[in-house]
């Protein structure tokens, strides 16, 4: 679903990326982004001297599938994890520049 929110680009090392998605799924994100928003929240607030207020809660929960799912990748050693958050990137970006098949 297109966003008309303001949008950029950030490059990140292997290592803080690494950081963001172990955030991101030990909380329970759906997405890379909400994760990065939620972090960059939890920075600011912490910037002006406030107490970092807990995560929204109104995130989604994830289904039992997805569960399974995260439970499964969590097992995996580093380079597993690697090659899964590639392949996905992989598809991602393969289904996002495939025009929808007919029926």
């Amino acid at each position: 679903m297109p966003t008309q929110k303001p949008q950029y680009t950030i490059i990140l090392d292997d290592e803080l990326l690494k950081k963001v998605d172990d955030f991101q799924f030990n909380n329970r994100y759906r997405s890379r982004s909400s994760a990065t928003v939620e972090l960059i929240k939890i920075a600011m607030q912490t910037l002006e001297g406030k107490e970092p207020e807990e995560p929204q809660k109104n995130k989604p929960a994830l289904s039992e599938q997805e569960e399974n799912l995260l439970a499964l990748y969590r097992q995996l050693d580093e380079k597993r994890q690697e090659e899964v958050m590639e392949f996905a990137d992989f598809k991602r970006a393969k289904n996002k520049n495939t025009p929808p098949q007919e029926i």
